[in-house]
């Protein structure tokens, strides 16, 4: 944030957005615990990003939204992540296991899709004008 902060210009403004799979959803819960939480989710249950001089306090927004998604897409997510993919033929497979259960369980099954339920997370800074207060 302070690079940015360096190239905006006075007035413009610094936005940041993570759309997280909602994990308040018992199943999502679930895949989340299969396949091993995001730096952005961790960030995000610590409060939130900080940002540098000269940007002041972050205003937020928060709102809800559901994707509906296939057995075959969800899997894609999933093998899409980074921890997956670094992961070892083990552990892939102990993924794919207890994703093929899970998915079973929550009817995504065939071309059926299920509701994928999502927080966006959105966060504004204005840059200062020169000799004001940031915004």
């Amino acid at each position: 944030s302070a690079e940015i902060g360096r190239v905006l210009r006075p007035g413009g403004v610094l936005g940041l957005v993570w759309n997280i799979r909602d994990e308040s959803v018992p199943w999502v819960a679930r895949l989340t615990e299969i396949t091993k939480g995001s730096h952005a989710e961790q960030l995000l249950a610590d409060g939130g990003p900080e940002v540098a001089a000269p940007f002041g306090e972050l205003a937020s927004r928060t709102w809800h939204w559901a994707r509906p998604i296939t057995r075959a897409a969800l899997m894609a997510m999933v093998h899409s992540r980074s921890y997956v993919i670094t992961a070892t033929p083990e552990e892939r497979a102990r993924i794919d296991r207890e994703l093929e259960v899970l998915f079973d369980e929550i009817g995504a099954t065939g071309d059926a899709t299920v509701s994928l339920p999502y927080v966006t997370y959105a966060f504004r800074a204005v840059k200062p004008e020169a000799g004001g207060a940031a915004r």
